[in-house]
Order: C-alpha cells, then structure tokens, then sequence
C-alpha cells in the first residue's frame, strides 16, 4: 500500500528529512565554512583574481565605469566586495580579511539556495514511490539521502570552490542551485508565469556574476520548458523569464557590445580559448611562440632588453592593468579550430574529470554505479525519470568547459547536480533484501562524502599548523632574501618608505601576487618577470642603472623587488622594506638613486 503524502511536499511523511539531521548538517556546513573563512582571514589569503575584483569594486564606488566594466571579469563580485569596502573602509590589516567574511556571507546565500534546490530534488526522488500504484518502490533511505546532499554541497563548497579564494564562484553555485531548484518546481505541477519570471531574475544574475552563465541560461530555460507536460504552452511562460533576464542583463550587455563595436557577451571564452587551447604565452605575448591568427593591437611596451622590461602604464586600469584587462592586451589575436589542438586540450580536460570522478571520488562513483545498474535492470515501473533536467544542465556545463579548460570551482555547482541525476534514478523493486542493499550503499555513499570532507580538511589544517602569520609564510619556506612577509607587512613598509596612494611602481618578481600592491594603492606599470630576474642582478652597476633609468621614464617612482642575489654586499641604492625581504629602489625624477 502507497505511503499517504504529506499535504504541504508530496513526501511520503516516512521520508522527510527529520529536523535533527538537517540542523546537524546545517551545523557542520557553518562550522566548517567559518573555519576556512578564518583560515583565509588568519593567512592573509588573497589570490590574483580577487585582486582585479577588488580594483574593480572601487571603480565602481568612484564611478570610473570605464575601468569598471571589462570583457573578462564580471561585475557583479566586483561590485559586492566594492560597497563592502565603501561601508566598512577598513585598514589595510582588515582588507583581505573583510573580504572573506564576504565570502562566509555568500555562503550561507548558497547553503540557503542548496536547500532550495535539494527540497524540490527530494520531492521528485519520493514522489516516485507516491506515483506508484501498488508502492512497490524501494528507493534510498533519507537519512542518506540528506546526508548525501549535504554532504556534496559542503564538498563542493568548500573543497572544489574553496571559500577562501576570492572568486565569484560560489555566487554562480547560489544561483545555479536556486535556477535548478526552479526548474524542478517548474516541471513538478508549478509552472506559473511568476516562478518563470523569477528563473529569469535569478539567471540574469548568475551572469552578472560570471560570463559563463549566459549561454548556460538557454539550457535552463530550455530544461524549465521540456520538463512540463505541455512544453507548447511552457514556451509561451517562458516568455517573462526571457524578458527578465535581458532586464536584467541588458546594461552590461549593452555596455560590452557598445565598448567592443560588436554584439559580445563576454571576451573571457575566447581569452580563455586562447591561452588553454592555442596556448598562447601568457601574460606577455611573444610572436612566433604558437601558430595563432592574427597579432595583438595593444602589445605590452618593452622598454629594455637583457633583461626584458616591459611597460604597460597606459591605457587600462587596475593594480596590474595586465591582469586586470587581459583581452585588451591580447585583442587582435583570432582563435580558431585546430583539430589536434582541440584534441589535446579535450584530453586533458577529460584526464581532470577522471581524477576528479574515479579518483578523488572513486568509492562513492563505484557504489553509485551499481545502484544505477540495478536500478536499470529491476525496471520497478514505468514512471518518468524525474533527473533529466539536472542531466542536461549538468552535462552542457561540464561539456562546455571541457571543450577549453576545467577547475575545480568552473565545476563545483554542477558535479552536485550531476550526482543528483544519478542519485534520482535508483529505486528498486519493494524486497526486504533491496532494502537492505540500498541501507547498506547508503551507508557506505555517505561514508565516502564525509572521508571526503575530511581529507580535505586534514590538509587545509596541516597547512595552517605549519603557517606562521608573522611571516605570511609556511616554516621552512624562504631562507636567504626570498620575499616572505604578508601583504599587509610590506604595504606598510613602502609607505613608511615614501610611496602614496597612486603612485607607479616597477617590480622585479611575479606581479600576479603582488598582493602589497594593492593594499598600498599602488600600481604596477613595468616589470621584469621572475624568469630575468638574474639577468638583471648579474648586471654590473652600470648596466642596472641604464635599467633603473628606463624604469624612470616609464613613470615608475620606485622599484621592488620580491628577492635579491643570495650572496653578496646589499646592491648599493635598495633599502629592505622593513623586514619583510622585500626590497625598494626609491627613483628620483628621471634619473636613478644609487
């Protein structure tokens, strides 16, 4: 005998979540979301896209929209940690670390649209049983059932975004739990003009925060539409979810395609294309490296040779203009279909899906996999396969990065809607025997997630043990005069050294971390990459001079330099920034001190 739904989920009252378990993942996911938030405040951590949408946030508060909006990061991040900033003006100590409570915040958004999204997954799992005349439907027990879902997100979350990388991700993982979550509400009896138009919002606001959104909102859509029973007049409800993403897209469309002369979207797809297909040298172009169409139209300026010094004062903005606008540097080049280039970049994408699947996930893959076979072969009814929409979502997300590059936080949202997919697809026939096999497998399933969770953090806690926050270092790490201090040491030592707020700068390091530079408002306008770096300390003093003074005449107030020669007298002219080993040549007009 069918088990009698529950009025307000259509759940069998037998297999809703009871609320001790719930709040106890609750619990473990806030937890162990504000552990690594803390992490991240404690280290300091920052990473080179987080700077662009920190210099982005601030264009937007000064209302520089031309700096704002760029083909390559979207704004919506950018705009978030901008007005945080704004309210909180905090110190230079308490930027990076205001930034991951940011991060916590947006979490707890995510967790809320996880929640969303996996109780309309549980009402489909279970309605499956209530749609069976006769109830001879076994399917996965819920304390499994929820504690797998939990248990994926807080992996996901935590593990494959990481919520102490300063990226929009996990505002894409938000909004792509709530769309889903939508999308099953849609082809579950609930298809109104109101909920299409809310899809709409939610997708408009998924590409605000990342360009991949934007074609990945057709497929949504498209799921939203083929998931009710009459996709004609789906059709016609999809209309106000139309109208409301390009309301809420339009601006930034607009403002994209006004700026590029074209109808664009997004210029990071083919940037990206560029870089991981073509394998264009990056950031510096160097003609003849790879055969690609096509010659950059704002080349980076070299200004010294032997070693290279290149300049890129002008005209894009930001910290490190070449980071922060890269297709502005690279416009010109033209990506096109190479097959063996193609091929190769497919392979590799396919060897991370097979080490984020089978490996890091192998267990619960394999048990996974049998449950879906059984499932295939015991055939219990005839009722629809309830998962397809997240199939579809899933496999043109994971498709789409395939085709140019995946990692781990592109993916993170949609491997959880992946799983789902298969986890809605296992019911056996009613045998006290299945019951017991799908006990077991549900056992061992959340076993696997919560080993998962587990390796993760035993590594995350052995790295923090071994960090030392005065150092902004790890113990044993540096030695001789290798850089060591954290951002926030050697920002407070340039401007004790002299340097202001928007003063230009040259580095001798890797630019990409110049983290200090951020913090001190400072902008990075020349260059001498980590690779040259010997060339220019095995210079002879006059030969670093004529560097120094062509560093000069770029604009440049001061150089720094993440190390010096281990050997040897302090070259005369640089002065230690504190004791960070970091180090500063203070320029004088034209011509170099020293």
């Amino acid at each position: 005998m069918a088990h009698a739904p529950t009025q307000s989920t259509g759940v069998p009252r037998r297999e809703q979540a009871p609320a001790w378990l719930v709040w106890l993942w609750r619990m473990a996911a806030v937890g162990l979301a504000a552990a690594n938030a803390g992490a991240g405040m404690l280290r300091q951590s920052m990473n080179a896209d987080g700077m662009n949408y920190l210099d982005m946030g601030d264009a937007f508060m000064r209302g520089d929209w031309a700096v704002a909006i760029n083909g390559t990061w979207s704004p919506l991040y950018g705009f978030i940690l901008g007005l945080t900033m704004e309210l909180a003006k905090p110190p230079i100590d308490w930027e990076f670390p205001t930034v991951h409570a940011v991060n916590f915040v947006i979490f707890l958004v995510a967790l809320v649209s996880f929640e969303v999204f996996w109780r309309r997954a549980t009402d489909a799992y279970y309605r499956q049983e209530t749609d069976d005349p006769d109830g001879r439907v076994e399917q996965l027990p819920r304390w499994a059932w929820f504690s797998v879902g939990y248990g994926l997100f807080i992996w996901s979350s935590l593990a494959l975004i990481e919520i102490y990388s300063v990226t929009p991700d996990m505002i894409v993982a938000a909004c792509v739990f709530l769309a889903t979550g939508l999308v099953l509400r849609i082809g579950g009896s609930g298809a109104t003009w109101r909920r299409f138009a809310l899809l709409g919002i939610v997708l408009g606001v998924g590409y605000l925060a990342k360009a991949v959104m934007f074609p990945l909102a057709f497929v949504f859509l498209a799921a939203a539409v083929l998931a009710q029973r009459a996709p004609l007049r789906g059709t016609i409800r999809m209309l106000p979810a139309l109208a409301t993403f390009l309301i809420v897209s339009g601006p930034l469309l607009t403002a994209l395609s006004m700026a590029n002369g074209r109808f664009t979207f997004s210029e990071v797809g083919k940037l990206t294309y560029l870089k991981h297909v073509h394998e264009v040298p990056f950031p510096h172009w160097r003609p003849g490296v790879v055969e690609v169409a096509g010659a950059p139209e704002h080349g980076v300026r070299t200004i010294g040779q032997d070693p290279t010094i290149y300049e890129f004062a002008t005209p894009v903005g930001g910290t490190y203009p070449l980071s922060y606008d890269p297709y502005y540097w690279y416009k010109g080049l033209v990506p096109s279909v190479d097959i063996p280039k193609q091929s190769k970049a497919l392979a590799v994408n396919l060897r991370f899906y097979f080490d984020l699947f089978l490996r890091a996930q192998g267990t619960f893959f394999g048990v996974a996999i049998v449950l879906v076979a059984v499932a295939l072969l015991d055939r219990p009814d005839r009722s629809p396969y309830a998962g397809w929409p997240l199939l579809l979502i899933s496999s043109a997300a994971l498709g789409a990065y395939a085709l140019v590059h995946v990692w781990f936080r592109y993916v993170a949202p949609f491997v959880v809607l992946l799983w789902a997919a298969v986890l809605l697809s296992i019911r056996l026939k009613a045998k006290p025997a299945q019951r017991r096999w799908l006990t077991v497998s549900g056992g061992v399933l959340v076993f696997s997630v919560v080993v998962n969770i587990a390796a993760f953090h035993v590594e995350g806690l052995n790295a923090l043990v071994r960090f030392v926050p005065s150092s902004g270092g790890l113990v044993g790490g540096g030695g001789g005069r290798t850089a060591s201090a954290s951002p926030p040491d050697v920002a407070r030592g340039l401007i004790a050294l002299g340097l202001r707020e928007g003063d230009q700068v040259g580095f001798i390091g890797y630019s990409f971390d110049a983290y200090w530079a951020r913090l001190a408002r400072l902008k990075i306008i020349a260059e001498i990459v980590p690779e040259e770096a010997d060339e220019f300390w095995n210079a002879d003093s006059d030969m670093q001079g004529e560097l120094l003074r062509r560093f000069s005449a770029a604009g440049v107030k001061a150089v720094v330099a993440q190390r010096l020669p281990r050997e040897g007298p302090m070259p005369p002219g640089w002065t230690e920034v504190g004791a960070t080993g970091f180090f500063v040549y203070v320029l004088s007009g034209t011509a170099a001190r020293g």
